[in-house]
């Protein structure tokens, strides 16, 4: 995962984590944090524990990233995060240039 947080949230967040589940690059000047999971991982516990972290990255005013994840948790996971506002607007000019629909389809932020 990839989480942007306040930078005064770098810290709390990282000692949520398991560091024998969890390989953690964390940049408390720019509020970036790189997870990846260790070892085997069950989905569905990954997922409940993933959801819990990207709760608490938003009510911090973050957010929660999936950039690399196996292709069938794509289908369950929420890998671009929280909605945004801003996502309709990309969405509208997706839809402006694409109205069939056919370029890369769910494969941009949102799942546009």
């Amino acid at each position: 995962f990839m989480a942007n947080l306040r930078p005064s949230s770098v810290v709390p967040f990282v000692t949520r984590l398991d560091p024998s589940r969890w390989a953690i690059q964390a940049h408390a000047g720019n509020g970036i944090v790189w997870g990846h999971a260790l070892g085997e991982t069950e989905l569905e516990g990954l997922a409940l524990e993933i959801e819990q972290l990207r709760a608490v990255a938003v009510r911090d005013g973050g957010n929660l990233i999936l950039p690399r994840c196996p292709t069938d948790a794509k289908e369950r996971l929420r890998v671009w995060g929280e909605p945004r506002p801003d996502w309709k607007i990309a969405k509208r000019v997706k839809q402006a240039l694409d109205p069939k629909g056919v370029m890369n389809p769910g494969r941009f932020v949102g799942t546009i």
